[in-house]
């Protein structure tokens, strides 16, 4: 099946910094790339004069002509077909509609600011595609499209966080394939375990119980312990079914009280190329979901972020399975 990685560009310098990370993974993947412009026609209120559509196609031919221009010179320089589409309509359910119509395999754009993505850019075009993409969608953010690929050079390392879910699970396969071409590429599985103080139960104060009871220091060490081992279980498998693909993985555990902090703080320490993350269900990143563990992720991260939609919500493992899951604490 042909795969096309879209290159939503905007007119903007900012844009076209993705350029170099689309290429270098289509190289690896043997995909097409295309560059599209969204022309939105201007909406005017009741009453007003009509429209003039000459002047109209006028400024999407002014649009059409740089990005098809763009398009012929990379695909002349790094022997990728490279196509250029200017579509029409609100920009953001123009790209959705377009990305579920198209064999889009990965859509690819660039975030705004130095520190991660801004809560004004998610509430723009890129939040809807990371909503309601039926296709995968790679934020990249400003600079790293010199540094992170090249069109000789596809990524090389992925941080994957695992919460023992389907789910988290399902970035697993965009992951590896943009990976899997990459010498000495790798994939790190992250769990992050939360902390579960004892408390005393049904207690007139609420505390928590006192660390100097042997007895309630020694269960909770040993529930810690029990919690690590699954956590060790668990990732050494998915490693293991990864390197029968061909796709090597090494495996983190990391104890934080704040998830999101620990994913970041790791994949800050790590240099990993970028982050990668699951959204919920058939509707997008529910809200619930935007103000929790991912959302925080993709709002605080320095480098790429990829954020995958299954197509259909994942469930609790099959009964079939037998394999060992790690606790859901966590991420």
């Amino acid at each position: 099946m042909e795969k096309v990685i879209l290159v939503p560009l905007d007119g903007t310098s900012a844009a076209e910094q993705v350029l170099p990370v689309a290429l270098g993974i289509a190289h690896a993947v043997d995909a097409t790339v295309e560059l599209a412009h969204v022309h939105a026609i201007p909406q005017y209120l009741s009453g007003a004069p009509p429209l003039e559509t000459s002047l109209d196609r006028e400024e999407a031919e002014h649009m059409r002509k740089p990005i098809a221009a763009l398009a012929q010179r990379v695909a002349r320089e790094h022997g990728i077909v490279v196509t250029a589409r200017l579509l029409v309509g609100p920009v953001a359910a123009t790209l959705e509609r377009y990305t579920a119509e198209r064999p889009v395999w990965l859509t690819v754009m660039a975030t705004h600011g130095r520190g991660g993505l801004s809560r004004a850019w998610l509430g723009s075009v890129a939040d809807r595609l990371v909503r309601g993409s039926p296709a995968p969608v790679l934020l990249v953010r400003r600079g790293d499209g010199s540094a992170m690929a090249t069109p000789q050079s596809p990524l090389a390392s992925a941080l994957v966080p695992l919460d023992g879910s389907d789910l988290a699970e399902s970035v697993l396969g965009t992951v590896s394939a943009l990976l899997g071409q990459s010498a000495g590429g790798e994939i790190v599985l992250l769990h992050v375990i939360v902390p579960q103080p004892p408390l005393a139960p049904f207690s007139d104060t609420g505390l928590l119980v006192d660390q100097s009871d042997t007895s309630t220091s020694d269960a909770w060490t040993a529930a810690s312990a029990r919690s690590i081992e699954a956590a060790h279980v668990y990732l050494d498998g998915i490693a293991a079914r990864l390197l029968e693909q061909g796709v090597r993985a090494r495996t983190e555990i990391a104890t934080h009280r704040s998830p999101a902090r620990a994913i970041l703080a790791y994949a800050d320490q790590s240099g990993a190329d970028l982050i990668a993350l699951a959204t919920h269900g058939r509707g997008g990143i529910a809200r619930a979901f935007m103000g929790s563990v991912a959302d925080k992720v993709i709002r605080g991260a320095t480098m790429s972020v990829l954020v995958v939609r299954p197509a259909q919500s994942p469930t609790a493992p099959s009964p079939e399975s037998t394999e060992e899951r790690a606790p859901t604490q966590g991420f």
